[in-house]
Parts: structure tokens; sequence; C-alpha cells
């Protein structure tokens, strides 16, 4: 993805959202698992939370249902 690309998807967002980072896959982690490869940035609705025994974000998207909020992702991937 150009840096236009991803700018005039960013500008399209509401500007207030909380920004994720997301990868759907999942990959082996190392010492240098990059580079990434940007897919899209696009609002979603989702739960999210933090596992209380790795202390990771977790992201549940169920669509807009109660306990869900508007946040914006920028979905990427190792596969470039």
């Amino acid at each position: 993805m150009k840096v236009k690309e991803l700018s005039a998807k960013l500008e399209a967002l509401d500007p207030d959202l909380e920004i994720y980072c997301y990868e759907d896959e999942s990959f082996e982690a190392s010492a240098n698992p990059g580079p990434f490869d940007i897919i899209d940035a696009a609002c979603a609705s989702a739960i999210v939370s933090r596992d209380t025994r790795t202390g990771k974000v977790k992201f549940k998207f169920e669509g807009d249902i109660p306990g869900s909020r508007k946040i914006a992702i920028i979905s990427v991937t190792q596969d470039i």
C-alpha cells in the first residue's frame, strides 16, 4: 500500500477513534518478526479486552452489540 492510499483511508475514518494494528493470521513470534504489509485501514465494531494472564489486547468482532465499540483497525500481514 502506498502512503497516499493509507492516508486516504485514515482520512475517511472518525479522527477520534482509537486505532489498533491487527494481523488476523497468527505468525511465529521471533526476535525479528517483520516486515509487515498493510492490507487495509477501516472502522470496525469490536469488544476490546486485555487477557489478564498474558496482558495482550484481544478483539472480538461481533458487530454492533452491547459492549462493543467502534475502533479503527490497520490490518497487516507478514505475507508480502
